[in-house]
């Protein structure tokens, strides 16, 4: 690897993490909704095979067998990514940004420092998130460039979701501005909350209105 905070055995371990923990429970739990609602639909074809078109039953079989793999696989799929990135960053990343928050507090310091007298002389002091958010993106990116695919997409892919709407500015006239070592705790804080913020909008929280949707769709299917 190209970070020497991540060894061999750590990796090998979020990879056992990510299917024990994320993969199989996740797709047990999906399995399990989607024939639930195959035995209801099935149910409901027995009960009306003789009532209904061969036409008319075709096409509610399809769209009830159809549905389940649309709504209940959108959301296992935000629900996996969103644990998955918890793992990687709990097991991964965060070694990663903590080394990156150290690297660079010690020049956010120094400037502060050289350009303000007092706390609040921060006011006045342009403190750039966004330059901020792209040296973390290329940090990571280069540290990642070595890991497994999957390790290495999701991160880029939250890595995109990620935005500067964090208050560091604000938060860092509570601290001892010139200490880097308190720089670097706020900053691996507030960009940790950043991170795990953008994983879970790597598929957007409306998907899950598709499962009520998907349950009125089973009882107007019932009634029909």
């Amino acid at each position: 690897m190209n970070s020497l905070t991540v060894s061999k055995s750590e990796i090998s371990d979020a990879l056992k993490e990510l299917l024990f923990k994320a993969f199989i429970p996740q797709a047990l739990i999906t399995s399990f909704y989607i024939i639930c609602h195959w035995s209801i639909v099935t149910l409901w074809l027995t009960l009306n095979y003789n009532t209904h078109t061969t036409t008319k039953l075709f096409i509610i079989g399809l769209l009830g067998g159809a549905t389940p793999f649309v709504s209940y696989g959108f959301w296992a799929l935000r629900i996996f990514l969103i644990k998955s990135f918890q793992i990687v960053f709990n097991r991964i990343v965060s070694l990663w940004l903590e080394e990156f928050c150290n690297k660079i507090s010690i020049d956010i310091s120094q400037k502060i420092t050289s350009k303000t007298t007092s706390q609040n002389d921060l006011n006045t002091f342009d403190f750039d998130e966004l330059k901020i958010i792209q040296k973390l993106r290329t940090w990571i990116i280069n540290k990642s460039q070595d890991a497994p695919i999957f390790i290495k997409k999701i991160t880029g892919f939250v890595l995109k979701k990620i935005s500067p709407d964090f208050e560091i500015k604000e938060k860092i006239k509570n601290i001892d501005f010139t200490n880097p070592k308190e720089v670097s705790k706020l900053l691996t804080v507030e960009l940790s909350k950043a991170l795990i913020k953008a994983s879970n909008k790597l598929i957007p929280f409306q998907v899950i209105y598709l499962i009520p949707f998907n349950i009125l769709l089973l009882i107007a299917l019932w009634f029909y």
